[in-house]
């Protein structure tokens, strides 16, 4: 009888270390594009892996649609040029969104959507929470001093909007070539949601 039951407990679990690899392997199908460029954000309170395909997805989308003249992609100007003509208008809320979104920006986009609590939405609008933990992280990790303190003082009493980004940002484009904390909390802030706002994430899901 007990030889009988260490067989049963036995099998019971193999299937469910079975199960528990199976699962493991399914949880995330996700085609990371860029799986295989350097770790640049370092939060952790969401998958880590997703906030930086968000970075570097909005990063190229951007240097790609400004690329009118030809920049390398080997070099810095490349972004620092696509930067330059986006961050005005994209926290001002008037740029192109859905012609700088890549097909793969959209499965980013969908996947983000999917976070509790990464963005709120408010009288048909959605925006990025500002409060969120992984938000306060990569704030706390924005290396420009003077940056990080503007974005801390608005968000602290509650007046953070992405368009308030529009100027400081204006000033500050070669800070994003390496600060990629805040490259990643401006397309959190003025890329993604208005994406969302576009209706992106309804016609992807639906396709």
């Amino acid at each position: 009888m007990k030889k009988t039951a260490l067989i049963m407990k036995s099998k019971l679990i193999l299937l469910l270390a079975v199960i528990t690899v199976t699962l493991s392997s399914c949880k995330d199908d996700f085609p990371y594009k860029y799986a295989e460029q350097p770790p640049a954000v370092d939060c952790d309170q969401i998958n880590q892996t997703l906030l930086n395909e968000a970075m570097y997805s909005f990063q190229e989308d951007v240097a790609v649609h400004y690329n009118f003249r030809n920049y390398s992609p080997t070099t810095p100007v490349y972004y620092q040029w696509g930067f330059g003509n986006y961050v005005y208008n994209g926290s001002q809320g008037v740029a192109p969104y859905e012609e700088i979104m890549s097909e793969h920006t959209k499965l980013v986009l969908l996947a983000l959507i999917k976070e509790e609590g990464l963005f709120t939405k408010k009288t048909g609008q959605f925006a990025l929470n500002y409060k969120h933990p992984v938000v306060t992280c990569l704030i706390d990790l924005i290396s420009d001093e003077t940056m990080k303190q503007t974005i801390q003082t608005l968000v602290d009493v509650d007046q953070m909007q992405a368009h308030l980004l529009a100027e400081p940002l204006r000033k500050n484009i070669k800070r994003l070539l390496d600060d990629k904390n805040l490259v990643l909390f401006i397309g959190l802030s003025t890329y993604y949601p208005r994406l969302m706002n576009k209706g992106v994430h309804l016609t992807q899901a639906s396709e």
